[in-house]
Formats: structure tokens, sequence, C-alpha cells
């Protein structure tokens, strides 16, 4: 009777040590797809270091618009880098 209980309880935990963990990172696992695709993407990329170098210099001329040819491209450009204009925005001494 004793192993049966004990047996009981230790599925019970495990079951709910899975389902805590399953919970807490479903947020970061929507997060990590979300931004995948970003993480990935040139254009962005680019935006992000292209915002970080404006940023840096001081140059708020907004994005550019003619550095990448496709629609899409400069799509991906411009919140890489406005996010990058915003990450070094009033860490640099001017």
């Amino acid at each position: 009777m004793n192993k049966i209980v004990s047996s009981i309880g230790v599925v019970a935990l495990s079951f709910g040590t899975m389902a805590m963990v399953h919970n807490g990172n479903t947020g970061e696992a929507n997060l990590k797809l979300a931004t995948k695709s970003q993480i990935t993407s040139a254009p962005y990329r680019d935006g992000l270091y292209e915002g970080r170098l404006a940023a840096e210099y001081g140059a708020n001329q907004g994005v550019p618009r003619a550095r990448w040819a496709r629609q899409e491209d400069r799509a991906a450009f411009a919140p890489g880098f406005q996010e990058g204009c915003s990450t070094c925005h009033g860490t640099v001494a001017r």
C-alpha cells in the first residue's frame, strides 16, 4: 500500500512540474518565434546596425528609405533601424 501511495505522489509531482515548466515557457517561446524571422533577416540586422551608428553619431535624419530595393526588405529594415536608434539613444554623451 505504501508503494502505491508513493508512486502516485511521484507521478502527480512530475505532472505538476511539467505543467509549470510548460506554462512558464510558452510566452518566451512565442516571443522567440515572433522575433526569429527578424533576427535572421539581413535588412533587420542592417537596420539595427545603422540605427546604432546613427544614434551614436547624432544623425537624426530618419530612416533611410533607399538602402534596400525591395519593399519587404525596406519594411524589415525600418523597425530594425528604429530599435537600433532607441537602444543607443541617451546612452552616448554628445
